[in-house]
């Protein structure tokens, strides 16, 4: 919810100068990336683990998604590999 509503907060100070919804959507975009990246310091089992905010990163590529499409850009589709469970090495089972 911190990166929800660090993007409204940053798209209601957008407004005031621009009307443009693509460049909006853009601020949006900025906004999002930047609290994601400090949602480790919000979280501490988040800066032991060394990651960011899942649900944060993922409203992030939702609003990169529709940025890239409405500019007709193409979307990073990264190759993932699936593993079972058992193949990963977890240290905290």
């Amino acid at each position: 919810l911190t990166v929800v509503k660090d993007v409204a907060a940053a798209t209601e100070k957008a407004v005031t100068r621009t009307d443009d919804p693509i460049e909006l959507l853009e601020f949006a975009v900025e906004a999002a990336g930047d609290s994601v990246e400090r949602t480790p310091e919000l979280l501490p089992v988040l800066k032991e683990a060394g990651v960011v905010d899942s649900g944060g990163k993922g409203f992030f590529f939702l609003l990169e998604g529709m940025t890239r499409w409405i500019n007709g850009q193409p979307l990073d589709v990264p190759v993932a590999e699936v593993k079972p469970l058992d193949a990963l090495k977890l240290d905290h089972t």
